[in-house]
């Protein structure tokens, strides 16, 4: 007959793990619902609006898409991680031509300009072309 191996522990060793355990499991579960929580907007549809410029097929209808300057800006951040500035986004539609494409009104801020995920990606795509261009 071959023995087992066992582990014993007192009720209060037995309290003070599960106890630890507990805390554990529950700082675990806080700090994901933090992250959810705590999930930008902006940097959710910037995420998307990279993968597209990414990968064309990435969106079904970019056309549905719309893209402010905050999103645009946030596509390529400077060298310290902020958003590139606003003297560079309006360098960024005038050569890119993005001025010249349609636009609407931002829902959410009206004051801001949106362009549709299509336009942003061509603009971008042409942007950085003439850029390579004259480097």
């Amino acid at each position: 007959m071959q023995g087992t191996a066992a582990l014993v522990v007192t009720k209060e060793e037995l309290k003070k793990m599960l106890e630890e355990v507990g805390r554990i499991s529950a700082t675990q579960i806080l700090n994901s619902f933090k992250a959810e929580l705590n999930t930008n907007p902006i940097e959710k549809q910037t995420k998307r609006l990279q993968t597209y410029i990414q990968d064309r097929n990435s969106i079904e209808n970019p056309r549905e898409e719309w893209a402010n300057g905050r999103h645009i800006r946030r596509l390529n951040p400077s060298k310290n991680g902020k958003p590139k500035s606003m003297s560079w986004f309006k360098t960024f539609k005038e050569e890119s031509t993005l001025n010249k494409c349609f636009n609407r009104p931002s829902p959410d801020h009206g004051r801001l300009q949106e362009w549709t995920f299509e336009d942003v990606a061509n603009a971008w795509d042409h942007f950085h072309r003439q850029r390579c261009a004259t480097n």
